[in-house]
């Protein structure tokens, strides 16, 4: 059910840089046209893998296509990936739609809905309680057609760390997502 296009989450976005042609203009990309995925068994199987640390974060990332409906399958992932961070990109929300009905037992909900009352787009990102947050930065102003959320997270003995959660627009030349992602910092 969750799919991605155009989405990136934490500090590695989905599209590479802009190639310039001879005339100055974005001619092409670097990305895949289709992102490698893992099926839910080979993720399990690579992250016993890694080696696990009290340093690290198990950070996820989802393109919900509409958080609210898809609440009890986002309360699944979390507890079966054991995820401390979740960044969600199309998360449909709006000012109508009350952080109370978005309750998802253990962790806080960030969000950054996307600006106008448009349908779509909109930026979330779920924290466990367990951690500090402060909030970096959020794009709600909707000038960059990119629509992003910053969080710093840490937790006690653990490294302060930046999570961010982005959403590039069908037509949104890439160009445009990198110049506003760097005007954030």
């Amino acid at each position: 059910p969750f799919a991605g296009d155009g989405t990136a989450a934490g500090l590695v976005t989905a599209a590479g840089p802009a190639v310039a042609g001879p005339d100055g203009s974005e001619t092409a990309t670097r990305c895949l046209p289709t992102p490698p995925r893992l099926t839910v068994g080979e993720t399990r199987q690579f992250g016993r893998r890694r080696q696990t640390s009290a340093s690290h974060y198990a950070i996820g990332h989802i393109n919900a296509r509409s958080l609210a409906p898809r609440l009890n399958e986002v309360c699944q992932l979390l507890q079966s990936e054991r995820l401390e961070v979740l960044c969600i990109s199309e998360s449909w929300l709006s000012e109508d739609v009350l952080d109370g009905v978005l309750l998802v037992p253990g962790y806080r909900l960030h969000r950054c809905d996307r600006p106008g009352g448009r349908r779509g787009g909109g930026v979330a990102i779920l924290v466990s309680e367990s951690l500090r947050v402060t909030r970096l930065h959020d794009s709600s102003d909707g000038d960059s057609g990119v629509e992003a959320l910053w969080l710093s997270v840490g937790g006690a003995g653990r490294a302060q760390v930046v999570v961010g959660a982005i959403y590039r627009p069908p037509g949104t030349l890439t160009a445009r997502l990198r110049d506003a992602v760097r005007g954030q910092f």
